[in-house]
């Protein structure tokens, strides 16, 4: 399987123009985008009002929408943040501060799938990297959670 990535995708307009671009694709491309499957995403607004998502996807599915939105002449910017939030250089809720979204569950559940992704990829290189550069009073609960699981085995 594809190694899953952290993405944020950033239009910089709202999402009623990113709305009428999408109207513009293709049948074909539309589908192509319908099957794509993301681990995890969270579509917001920014408190200027664009519209962004984060999507937790395979390597390959981010490749794929980032070309369809490139052929299509679709503005947008793909940032790879999976090596920020898994060193904890920032983390998921700070990267979120600044949203709005009204489904308070939407957003916790998305949090609960990074955090299990998190767990999913940490390693005790990682986990001691972290603890050299911010301390251990700075571990995040996944990580104490990392290190308890890994004292047990």
């Amino acid at each position: 399987m594809n190694k899953l990535t952290l993405n944020i995708i950033e239009y910089h307009r709202d999402i009623n123009q990113v709305s009428w671009e999408y109207q513009y694709l293709s049948e074909i491309d539309r589908i192509a985008i319908a099957n794509l499957v993301f681990e995890a995403s969270l579509d917001y607004e920014d408190k200027h009002g664009n519209y962004s998502m984060i999507i937790l996807a395979s390597e390959q599915h981010v490749e794929k929408f980032r070309n369809i939105l490139e052929s299509n002449y679709v503005q947008h910017f793909i940032k790879d943040v999976s090596s920020e939030i898994l060193y904890n250089k920032q983390t998921i809720k700070k990267l979120l501060s600044n949203i709005r979204i009204d489904n308070e569950d939407l957003l916790q559940k998305f949090i609960e799938k990074v955090e299990n992704w998190i767990y999913s990829n940490l390693d005790l290189d990682i986990v001691l990297d972290i603890i050299n550069e911010t301390g251990i009073e700075n571990l995040r609960k996944v990580d104490k959670k990392f290190l308890e699981d890994y004292g047990k085995v």
